[in-house]
């Protein structure tokens, strides 16, 4: 590829590095889709304030994450290097938390005399020892794991995606929208500290926009022309944008803007075919978040510095995650020994020329085992495809080779027409690669171990003793669901996706209303849905209902789960019922769920020009219904 090296001048960066130590403010996404901002071309999602950071300083058209998901990439950040060093390939349940013989870059900072500030996810460990306060931050807002729920829980704190959100290490109440509250605290640790001498570095994490997928009525309002994930996606992205905009405001106000480093990036690609999908797109990209394809590692990269980067300017070779950490290790003149990251402005400048490193290395071993090298304009793949256990719907791995300045979508794979440079890369790889398991060896940790593939898990369901119903008088199909007459109407159960339908006397060709009660169990899963189309199978059924434990209402197209969905978060509860109201409207293909104080439009699919059957469906859980009432 042709480098596209910024017109700066090198007396700036002499200039700067010479005087006042700048602050830092390093934001770092969760699960953002390559394609998804407007500086990289997207088009349904505004990001005004993501694209002013690249718009006021330079953007990276060939940045990569160190990991192709979440921890392993955090590891690298705040490691400064090669997260295999430590045996980091994967989660921290996994092959462990970032160990303490580590050097944090908070750590070598707070040294150097950075005042460290912290808002949002952490998960690089949450045991004594290894929470942010113990790893070189002075402040911390946010959670341990690796997920969080965004609107609060009816029932309360308990484990998982609804640990409690704590202000250094005390729990606070649950904000409205967790990506809101990030954004007010990221802002606030800045204005807080507008009077000090003393240069801050801030490390703004959101769990933005991994799931769950959940956002409030202020941002799906945006997007009332998408549908499904993307709609909420899209929500998720433009709260996270809103949120980075605040803290852009505060330092405009402050008048710190320009002598403050801001960094925006993403810790993988966006989840397109598994892992926690989200409706993000990597476009042009081949693959998803958990691959060595581009679409799992090349991520968005804008840096801001006013006065000292050029404005609206691109750099095209490559750089990675941890170069982020020894950029800002040389700003702040700290400590730069044991680190793989190279410090990006003599590049950024023009002092130095061609590329940042020779090569630059992925790898997997617990996740599929899925690795890649690139060198120059050569990049070698070793990676599965689709969903991450073995099937019909995944692409098992072998060896790839491809040319990006020629085929950046990666279709062209030329591993037999340049068996040499496969082979040379390949070499490159198995070096590399052992010189990683030497060095956790060194710290005492074993080198983690291929793993076989994963294959999906039996769920155990909260039906309890489960008889599937053969017949029953008030409905003429029955799939894989249980019957019980109860006062309210009907007890319906299933240790997967049940449905009960009756066929209507007269097909509904126009417009007609219904009402029931649905009354999800306190437990978990819980759900309950109304369904209805013209044939009587899962597949070719509308679903109209809630899910409590994800606080969320929703219509499919077919199976749960199906894609083509139309949703809304609202405060949900098990046990409690929930009047139902349903209006079809078949000549403008148009259907209306009117539940929980929440009203969702969706679009009937062109196959469904009648509707003959109606009834219920649940989905491993035990659930009561109302009689469907016109």
């Amino acid at each position: 590829m042709k480098p596209i090296l910024l017109c700066v001048l090198c007396a700036f960066v002499v200039e700067a590095l010479a005087g006042k130590r700048p602050n830092i403010v390093l934001i770092l996404a969760d699960d953002m889709g390559y394609a998804d901002i407007g500086v990289h071309g997207c088009e349904d999602i505004s990001t005004p304030h993501i694209d002013r950071i690249a718009r006021e300083g330079v953007r990276f058209t060939s940045a990569y994450a160190n990991g192709s998901y979440c921890t392993p990439t955090r590891v690298a950040l705040m490691s400064c290097r090669y997260q295999q060093r430590s045996g980091n390939d994967d989660l921290p349940q996994v092959t462990g938390p970032l160990p303490l013989k580590i050097k944090t870059l908070a750590d070598r900072l707070n040294k150097a005399g950075y005042l460290t500030g912290m808002v949002g996810k952490w998960h690089l460990g949450s045991k004594s020892g290894y929470a942010p306060l113990e790893r070189g931050f002075d402040e911390f807002f946010g959670f341990l794991g690796g997920g969080h729920m965004y609107l609060p829980n009816p029932k309360g704190y308990t484990s998982g995606y609804n640990e409690p959100i704590v202000r250094q290490t005390t729990a606070v109440p649950y904000p409205s929208y967790l990506t809101d509250a990030f954004g007010d605290e990221a802002a606030a640790f800045l204005k807080r500290h507008r009077d000090i001498e003393q240069p801050l570095f801030l490390y703004l994490a959101f769990n933005a926009v991994h799931t769950p997928l959940q956002a409030t009525d202020q941002y799906l309002d945006r997007f009332s022309d998408l549908t499904g994930k993307r709609r909420t996606y899209a929500a998720m992205l433009s709260a996270m944008d809103d949120a980075i905009g605040q803290v852009l405001h505060e330092l405009d106000a402050s008048g710190r803007a320009e002598n403050t480093m801001v960094i925006f990036h993403n810790d993988n690609g966006g989840p397109t075919t598994r892992n926690a999908v989200n409706g993000s797109s990597n476009a042009p990209l081949r693959g998803s978040k958990c691959e060595t394809f581009e679409g799992g590692i090349r991520v968005p990269l804008a840096i801001r510095w006013p006065g000292v980067i050029k404005p609206g300017t691109t750099y095209d070779q490559p750089v990675m995650t941890f170069d982020l950490s020894a950029t800002a290790l040389a700003l702040a003149k700290a400590d730069r020994e044991e680190i793989d990251g190279v410090n990006l402005l003599p590049f950024l400048s023009g002092k130095k020329q061609g590329a940042p490193h020779q090569a630059l290395f992925w790898r997997s071993r617990t996740r599929n085992n899925n690795y890649a090298v690139r060198r120059g304009d050569w990049k070698y793949v070793y990676s599965t495809e689709g969903t991450e256990q073995a099937g019909p719907r995944q692409t098992p791995a072998r060896d790839y080779l491809f040319n990006l300045a020629e085929d950046l979508g990666e279709k062209n794979d030329l591993s037999t027409k340049h068996p040499e440079i496969l082979q040379e890369l390949k070499q490159l790889y198995a070096k590399w690669d052992q010189e990683m398991d030497d060095d956790c060896r060194q710290l005492g940790i074993d080198p983690p171990q291929i793993r076989k593939p994963r294959t999906p898990k039996t769920r155990k369901s909260n039906v309890g003793k489960f008889q599937p119903t053969k017949s029953a008088p008030d409905f003429d199909t029955l799939a894989r669901i249980e019957v019980n007459k109860t006062k309210l109407g009907y007890e319906l159960a299933s240790d997967g996706n049940g449905l009960a339908l009756r066929q209507l006397k007269q097909p509904i060709t126009g417009v007609a209303k219904f009402t029931t009660i649905i009354q999800p169990p306190d437990a978990f899963p819980s759900n309950g849905f109304i369904a209805l189309g013209k044939k009587a199978t899962d597949a070719d059924t509308v679903k109209l209902g809630l899910l409590v434990g994800g606080n969320r209402i929703a219509i499919y197209n077919g199976p749960y789960g199906a894609k083509s969905s139309t949703g809304a978060n609202a405060p949900l509860q098990g046990g409690q019922s929930y009047p139902t109201e349903i209006t079809i409207d078949v000549p403008k293909r148009k259907i209306t769920l009117m539940i929980a104080g929440k009203t969702l439009h969706h679009v009937l699919p062109e196959h469904i020009d009648e509707i003959r059957h109606l009834g219920y469906y649940v989905v491993r859980t035990r659930a009561q219904f109302g009689p469907l009432q016109p």
